[in-house]
């Protein structure tokens, strides 16, 4: 099982703050066992986040190190918040672009400047952030389903998951546009590794999805 989301590289941006909480949570990876690979995910272009670009591969490189000393293997993504900017990203496993959006409001013509500056100018395939979050985009609705027409991957934040606590994100799972679960690990919520489990346990359609996607990028 692969984390495709996450925010642990240290001093970056909003994630973890130092060297040995990224080396903590890598431990409840290993801990777990079952989650032998993760993509580290950091802002880039969010205006409510500052990130540290600069320091992005130099920390990788430190954290891979380690991770590999655990078992884990690694990958470095961003996870890109799509305004009216030309998108540029770094795609994980030199394939996917993880976009995020406001919360609130939908930036306009966003889908086909996607297409233009990521699907076909740089022939990646995409990824939309825990899209139980938009309050702009219902769960079956006319445009989620334009959306997925346009081969886009839905993913939902597992600590999210719990119908009982998150009506939004029961919708979405009940329509079966779910593609995929991850943890959104920031580094300040302990046993999210673990959440994440529970949550491909609980739903394995869902499951069937990821495997298809890691199996592809694995392989």
């Amino acid at each position: 099982m692969i984390d495709f989301h996450s925010h642990l590289l240290y001093g970056v941006d909003d994630g973890v703050k130092d060297r040995e909480g990224s080396l903590k949570a890598l431990e409840e990876y290993r801990a777990l066992g079952i989650i032998r690979g993760i993509v580290f995910t950091p802002h880039i272009y969010n205006p409510y986040v500052k990130t540290n670009v600069k320091a992005i591969r130099t920390v990788f490189e430190d954290l891979q190190a380690e991770a590999e000393g655990m078992g884990i293997r690694t990958w470095l993504g961003a996870e890109l918040f799509v305004r009216y900017q030309e998108l540029k990203t770094i795609p994980a496993f030199g394939r996917f672009a993880l976009c995020e959006f406001d919360v609130y409001n939908e930036p306009l013509g966003f889908a086909d400047r996607i297409d233009r500056d990521l699907v076909e100018g740089q022939g990646l395939d995409v990824i939309l952030a825990h899209v139980e979050r938009y309050e702009w985009l219902e769960p079956g609705s006319a445009k989620a389903r334009q959306l997925k027409e346009r081969g886009y991957l839905f993913q939902v934040n597992a600590s999210d998951v719990w119908p009982e606590e998150k009506k939004t994100t029961a919708r979405w799972l009940a329509s079966g546009m779910v593609d995929m679960f991850a943890t959104d690990n920031h580094g300040r919520a302990p046993g999210l590794p673990e959440v994440l489990l529970r949550a491909c346990e609980r739903y394995p359609d869902v499951v069937s999805r990821m495997n298809e996607i890691e199996n592809a990028v694995t392989a």
